[in-house]
């Protein structure tokens, strides 16, 4: 690999427009918005933690792109708040499509419950994307 192509690697990996870091023990988790080659906006969830003694960073991403979003955060918000709200294995009936159901009042629930997990210290998170796209 080349020097211009190492630059380019490094680029994209910093690239975000706006970006959270939420520490957790050993583990930080990372929400990246980006745009991708084309202008595409797109969502970054990252968790990273110190695998080994050696330092060794272990990374697991997700990307979601924003035709997916909405789905993404409805189905998130609907986990969120069964476990927010304690419900367990027995409570959970059949796996849910967030793309075949209204969920809509199910995010507005879960965010609702899961409000109150947050501490002093964590901000909540708005993405808003640039008008001209």
């Amino acid at each position: 690999m080349n020097k211009m192509q190492k630059e380019k690697e490094n680029e994209s990996k910093t690239d975000a427009y706006y970006t959270r870091r939420i520490k957790a023990g050993q583990r930080f988790y990372y929400i990246d918005a980006k745009k991708d080659s084309k202008g595409n906006d797109y969502l970054v969830l990252t968790e990273s933690k110190s695998s080994d003694p050696n330092g060794k960073i272990e990374r697991h991403r997700i990307f979601v792109y924003r035709e997916d979003l909405q789905k993404f955060m409805e189905a998130l918000a609907d986990v969120a708040g069964r476990i927010a709200a304690g419900a367990d294995e027995a409570d959970t009936g059949p796996v849910a499509d967030a793309g075949e159901s209204d969920l809509s009042e199910t995010l507005k629930q879960g965010l609702a419950e899961t409000s109150s997990l947050l501490t002093e210290e964590d901000e909540s998170l708005t993405i808003q994307w640039p008008e001209d796209i």
